[in-house]
Parts: structure tokens; C-alpha cells; sequence
């Protein structure tokens, strides 16, 4: 998966260099504008991918992610900003309840939330819906598309006995 989501990125950034660099006499402007603008986004994309790595790493080096006062809402605006960028025509609606500030890795659950929408809009059905919430004593982030979701057998098997000791105590 990690080569895949490297090397795609950069056989894009790759072959559209080569392209401009050897037919850019010959291409019509609105074509390099396109090559051009799959050099950028794909850049991004791969800047994304090693930052991922780098959190990743200091997390691994480090026993404790590093805990700063963070606005949860903040953390999900910032994701669903860069879900609706990085997916074209991603129809993401969000809805958020007044929180308190937490002491957590912020970077960290800004990337989690934007894994977990990339993901609803890359397989799900739209729209999108993101919301936060309180109960209690906990802070609540929902992520759903409008898929009907795993068929019960499915469901009822990856909750079932047999993948409990690979999945933990915790479960799903």
C-alpha cells in the first residue's frame, strides 16, 4: 500500500515532466496547463504521504505523541478543507457542536478524520456527513457516507470469535 501511495504520485510528476520537457514546443497551452496542474496536485499528494511517514516515525521513536490544547472543530474543519481540495466534486457536509479544547496530538487526529473521509469518498456513497459531539465525558467525531455498509454475514463474521485474537481485546 505505502509503494503504491509513493510511487503513483511520482510516476504522475514524473511522466508529465517528461512530457513538458521534451513536447512542450509542440503542446497546446490548455494541455501544459493540465500537465502542469497534475505535476502540482500530485506533489501535494506526495508531500502529504511524507509528512504521514514522518508523524509515523516520531511516533515510533518517541513513547508519547506530543499533547497540545487543541479545538477538535478546528481539527475536523482542517481535514474536510483538505478532503473537499484534494477530492474533486467531494460532497462532504459537516455539522459541529460546541466542544471543549482537548490535550491531544492534533496533527494526528486531523489525519486520522482525513484518512477516514478520503476513504467514505473514494468508496462510499455521497454525501458525506461529518459532525462532533459531547456525551458525557467523551468527544465524539462521526464520519458516514450513505452506503447501506457490510452485509450482516460479513458484519456477524469479522465480529465473531475467530478474528477476535488477531484484532485484541478491543474488537473492531
Amino acid at each position: 500500500s505505502l509503494s503504491h501511495d509513493l510511487r503513483t504520485p511520482l510516476a504522475t510528476i514524473l511522466g508529465a515532466a517528461s512530457a513538458l520537457k521534451e513536447l512542450d514546443q509542440h503542446l497546446p497551452p490548455a494541455a501544459r496547463a493540465d500537465l502542469l496542474a497534475a505535476i502540482e496536485e500530485e506533489a501535494a499528494r506526495l508531500n502529504a504521504h511524507v509528512s504521514n511517514l514522518m508523524q509515523l516515525s516520531r511516533l515510533e521513536l518517541t513513547s508519547k505523541p506530543r499533547q497540545d490544547w487543541v479545538d477538535v472543530n478546528d481539527l475536523v474543519t482542517a481535514a474536510t478543507t483538505r478532503a473537499r481540495r484534494a477530492v474533486q466534486g467531494a460532497d462532504v457536509q459537516v455539522k459541529l457542536a460546541d466542544l471543549p479544547m482537548i490535550q491531544s496530538e492534533g496533527g494526528l487526529i486531523e489525519q486520522a478524520v482525513f484518512n477516514i473521509i478520503d476513504n467514505a469518498l473514494a468508496h462510499g456513497k455521497l454525501p458525506v456527513s461529518v459532525s462532533t459531539s459531547e456525551t458525557g465525558d467523551s468527544l465524539q467525531i462521526c464520519i458516514a457516507d450513505q452506503d447501506p455498509g457490510l452485509p450482516v454475514v460479513m458484519a456477524d463474521w469479522l465480529a465473531g470469535p475467530e478474528l477476535r485474537p488477531a484484532l485484541g481485546q478491543s474488537g473492531l
